[in-house]
Parts: C-alpha cells; structure tokens; sequence
C-alpha cells in the first residue's frame, strides 16, 4: 500500500518535502561530473585547433 505523506508534515527526523536518501546522495555527484564533463570539452576543442594549425 502506497502511503500518501502531507507536504511539510514531519515525519520521524525527516519531513514528507524530503526524498530518500539515495536521491540526495545522487544529486551531490552531478558537479563532479560536470566538471569532468567541462574539462574534456577545452581539451577536445583544444586539440581541435591544434590539428588545424597543423594542417594549415
């Protein structure tokens, strides 16, 4: 059975606005890996001008 919590009524240590913990946790990890992301970005586009040099 689903059990239906209202918005802003606690429950426990934790209130019904709060999701599970694996959601928060999940969420904390996106920076990283835009970061990652952002860096390999400048290095493609850097060893895209590169080559173009090279070859011009």
């Amino acid at each position: 059975m689903i059990e239906v919590r209202e918005p802003g009524k606690r429950y426990g240590d934790r209130t019904a606005m709060d999701g599970p913990s694996y959601q928060v946790g999940s969420i904390g990890g996106w920076p990283s890996l835009g970061l990652v992301c952002g860096y390999s970005a400048v290095l493609l586009a850097l060893a895209a001008v590169m080559l173009r040099r090279r070859d011009a």
